[in-house]
């Protein structure tokens, strides 16, 4: 295992995201459009030549208006690229992260008696994972966390790696949460109580166990976010719903429990989340 510790409480680590795309891009269209221009005015200068040499005519003012429009269209396409540049990281970032913890994660490490890191032991893609490991000394607070300005609504997703089926040891999984509407708590993950069977929560709603079967092995966990319910979701399976509108701000990926349950490690890999936009970015 590679170990990532915290420094002065929190530290902060590059991500490597496979891009978040806009549905469409102003500068690629006025691209476009510059490049029609060119050809346009290209085709007229061969016009202009031939009537040089007698084999064709070309109307008065056609070549001056011509480079006036390509003029005006350079200094239009120059602008909006400065201004494109401009425009903060996050609006280009916010549709969609991922990460598949191979080498340069992004998240906020709380590693209270544990450690975060990657390793190579287990992992669903690539050559690495993040895992997350416990010692004892007291409460474990382990955990990476993902932190946004504002509440939004998406769809959340992890692969998680089940080392402790049939024992009762440490929380572990995916959570989220709204900070602005505390009430607003999300979940899929195995608890300390059931070792039998995983466990969702959600707003109004305990943990509580579902029908899937906890074993051995790599499992996807998902939450879907949105401004009708929020529904869970375990190895595709829908496991838990709530009627709402709701949001969340906050995003962990846990390991947690009281000192005297035993020790536990739970491997992280290939998460994902796709922003529900609520305007056109």
């Amino acid at each position: 295992m590679v170990p990532i510790t915290p420094s002065a409480g929190r530290h902060v680590l590059e991500n490597k995201r496979r891009g978040a795309a806009r549905e469409y891009s102003v500068p690629a269209v006025l691209v476009a459009a510059y490049l029609d221009a060119f050809k346009e005015v290209r085709m007229r200068n061969m016009v202009e030549s031939r009537e040089s040499l007698g084999m064709d005519t070309m109307r008065p003012g056609d070549a001056r208006r011509d480079r006036s429009r390509l003029a005006a269209a350079g200094i239009l396409l120059v602008a909006c690229l400065v201004l494109f540049a401009t425009v903060p990281p996050t609006q280009a970032q916010a549709q969609a992260q991922s990460d598949t913890f191979e080498l340069k994660p992004l998240w906020t490490i709380t590693a209270e008696n544990g450690s975060v890191g990657l390793s190579s032991d287990q992992h669903h893609s690539g050559a690495t994972a993040a895992v997350l490991s416990s010692r004892s000394g007291g409460q474990r607070n382990v955990w990476l966390q993902l932190t946004y300005p504002a509440p939004r609504k998406g769809a959340l997703s992890v692969w998680f790696y089940d080392t402790a089926a049939g024992s009762s040891t440490l929380y572990s999984g995916l959570y989220a949460s709204n900070s602005v509407t505390p009430a607003e708590d999300f979940s899929v993950n195995v608890a300390d109580w059931n070792p039998t069977t995983y466990v969702w929560h959600g707003p109004g709603v305990g943990e509580t166990a579902t029908a899937v079967t906890r074993t051995v092995g790599w499992h996807n966990f998902s939450l879907q976010v949105t401004a009708t319910a929020f529904n869970a979701f375990i190895d595709g399976i829908l496991v838990g719903s709530v009627s709402g509108d709701f949001a969340f701000d906050s995003i962990r990926l846990v390991l947690s429990g009281p000192s005297w349950r035993p020790n536990a490690t739970f491997y992280f890999d290939d998460f994902r989340i796709s922003r529900e936009p609520t305007c056109r970015e």
